[in-house]
């Protein structure tokens, strides 16, 4: 049973720098809305010393990249100062009387280092862009932004660079699994602060039939009537339990491969913000990540709030 969300009081902020960071640092900052929350900035340089180990020596001019970068350890340093100094000068320009604001500079693969400091600090939220550019590669784009939201323990915030305002429509993803009305729970606390809409969509997973050809078929439609009705009380009975006011939820029910049906409702009714939960009702780590919140993260401009189950951690560990 979905319990109202406890708000965030931990958030990681990963920044590169880039264009977008200030996009992204915003919609943290909004969600920071108690003086109690904490507020961390990170930035990720690579550990040098790893990268020069495990560069394939076959590549032309690769032999020689350790004398491209002289004394390894002094250059690893000047690296982690430069970004402190960056990290420095954003933190100066951030409303510190509002929050606790800290900062680091962390070594290493970017989803790697930053689901380690989720582990050792508690961080409840980890907020990053979608688009960026760092010294030596994109930065939580494609691969290490799938990364992140799958095997990061805790809720992803990946916010879209398009979106420099609270989100005035929010869209929950719910296959009635505990982790799905965990995230209908976000969801509906994240549009209650930001005083956005909240629709909630459930997608059948079926094939893809044409709605003429149901209507052909009176007991198909019937059936399929049936089904789209327990679906809706269901969801309307799973926002009351969560704290959400029934008369300001929309709901949806759709037929079809649930990525594609998330991306094309998001598309229809303008969701800025999509909430899912990174394991459906399989209870396999990973599968609904990898078949439907990667795929929709991929398929639409939108932002998107990952939240974890609650055994993330345990499940994670035994792995």
């Amino acid at each position: 049973m979905p319990a109202s969300h406890e708000w965030f009081k931990n958030i990681l902020v990963a920044v590169d720098f880039s264009a977008s960071t200030p996009t992204t640092l915003n919609q943290a900052l909004r969600l920071a809305k108690t003086d109690q929350c904490r507020v961390a900035l990170a930035h990720c340089v690579p550990d040098i010393a790893r990268l020069i180990a495990s560069t394939p020596r076959f590549i032309a001019g690769m032999p020689q990249l350790a004398t491209l970068y002289g004394d390894i350890d002094q250059t690893q340093q000047d690296f982690k100062q430069d970004a402190a100094a960056q990290l420095s000068e954003l933190t100066a320009t951030l409303p510190t009387k509002d929050h606790e604001i800290s900062s680091s500079v962390l070594v290493g693969d970017p989803d790697v280092a930053i689901s380690q400091a989720v582990a050792e600090h508690g961080y409840d939220l980890v907020v990053c862009g979608t688009r960026g550019a760092g010294t030596w590669e994109k930065f939580l784009v494609g691969s290490t932004a799938k990364r992140l939201v799958r095997d990061c323990p805790t809720s992803v915030l990946v916010v879209n660079d398009e979106h420099r305002r609270p989100p005035q429509v929010v869209m929950a993803a719910v296959d009635f699994s505990a982790v799905s009305l965990k995230a209908l729970s976000t969801a509906s606390s994240v549009a209650t602060h930001w005083s956005a809409e909240l629709h909630v969509l459930h997608v059948v997973e079926s094939l893809e039939i044409s709605a003429e050809a149901v209507k052909r078929n009176s007991q198909a439609e019937r059936l399929r009537n049936e089904i789209n009705d327990e679906a809706a009380e269901r969801i309307l009975a799973s926002v009351k339990r969560c704290g959400g006011e029934l008369g300001k939820v929309r709901v949806h029910v759709s037929w079809g491969t649930p990525w594609r049906e998330l991306a094309r409702t998001a598309e229809r009714i303008n969701a800025e913000l999509i909430a899912i939960g990174t394991v459906g009702r399989s209870g396999i780590n990973g599968l609904l990540i990898g078949n439907t919140a990667e795929k929709v993260l991929s398929a639409c401009r939108r932002s998107i709030l990952t939240v974890k189950p609650d055994d993330f951690r345990r499940s994670l560990v035994e792995a």
